[in-house]
């Protein structure tokens, strides 16, 4: 609502004040930074959430696909395709269990990247 309304810098300020921040929050957030005219503010919370324990789905992907497209860079892009390229199998079908460390157990193809910190 904040985003839909312009008030970018309110919803940042709400987020930074939340407890706990989820795939959800993280994806609204880098979505609104990036269609507001501010890429650059939307990878900086991009590499903040590859920090975090977040295992991306397919929303999170094109939402930060969309933000390196914002922000023109070429060079971005392929270090973010590097990044989730290591974090989710390329078949969820069939995926590779020594590429991933932890399976959640509601989600058996859901996986961390083998260097993403454990969550506990």
């Amino acid at each position: 609502m904040y985003a839909k309304c312009g008030a970018i810098e309110d919803f940042r300020k709400v987020f930074d004040d939340m407890p706990k921040r989820d795939l959800v929050t993280w994806t609204v957030i880098i979505y609104a930074y990036a269609d507001s005219g501010n890429p650059n503010k939307a990878m900086l919370l991009y590499d903040s959430m590859m920090n975090t324990c977040i295992v991306l789905d397919k929303v999170a992907m094109v939402t930060i696909a969309y933000a390196c497209a914002k922000l023109g860079s070429m060079h971005e892009a392929r270090l973010v395709g590097l990044d989730l390229k290591e974090q989710v199998p390329i078949n969820k079908q069939d995926p590779n269990p020594q590429e991933c460390e932890s399976q959640t157990p509601n989600a058996p193809f859901e996986c961390q990247a083998p260097n993403a910190p454990l969550c506990l």
